[in-house]
């Protein structure tokens, strides 16, 4: 008995590490106000940006580096000490699997404990991620999600695993700013001003 209490104050007392995990191409003004909401929400003690280096679930569009999204990530996150960067896939290179990373950081920082920070589209289809039970073992699911989304699909078993938090309404995305790109449109103050630089020196999506 007196073993168990101690390993339990210990999990209790683990760091508190949010994985938020994307293809930032690029991160912008949302990635910020989502990610500062929910770690206060969540009470987390660190907000890691991963971002991907091959994205198994979508095609990554721009062909732009790794490299030069995790610098963007880190222009974006520069003074707020609850963000770190996290440069883990993008080293490893190739498709990214959430099992994988979460089995290499569990034997890394075994003081921490990891929790993913998901979207509510993402849950919806969380069945479709490699090897997804074992991944509900390892972390518990952050889910930002839109008033109304219906996972009347999703498995008990997947739900149980999620806590869902009511995200703030912010119409901005990715896409759009690439498009905006595109047509030589301004993307001023949709994201942080280091970030449009990176975009401009590099000259990124215009096409």
């Amino acid at each position: 008995m007196g073993y168990f209490l101690r390993q339990q104050q210990s999990n209790v007392m683990k760091k508190q590490i949010g994985i938020f995990g994307g293809s930032f191409n690029p991160p912008h003004i949302g990635h910020l106000l989502l990610a500062e909401w929910l770690g206060e929400a969540a009470n987390l003690d660190e907000v890691w940006w991963m971002p991907a280096a091959t994205p198994p679930h979508k095609v990554l569009a721009g062909r732009v580096s790794g490299e030069i999204r995790l610098g963007m990530v880190e222009a974006v996150i520069m003074g707020n000490a609850r963000f770190r960067s996290c440069d883990f896939e993008v080293r490893k290179g190739n498709i990214s699997y959430t099992v994988e990373t979460l089995r290499a950081f569990e034997e890394r920082y075994p003081e921490m404990q990891f929790s993913l920070i998901i979207g509510g589209d993402s849950l919806q289809q969380f069945h479709t991620w490699r090897l997804y039970p074992e991944i509900l073992q390892r972390a518990r699911l952050l889910v930002y999600n839109r008033v109304g989304t219906d996972f009347s699909e999703v498995h008990p078993e997947i739900m149980a695993h999620a806590t869902l938090f009511p995200a703030p309404l912010i119409e901005l995305s990715s896409t759009a700013i690439r498009e905006r790109i595109r047509q030589g449109l301004s993307i001023r103050y949709q994201v942080p001003e280091a970030v449009r630089e990176i975009i401009s020196s590099e000259c990124l999506y215009q096409v």
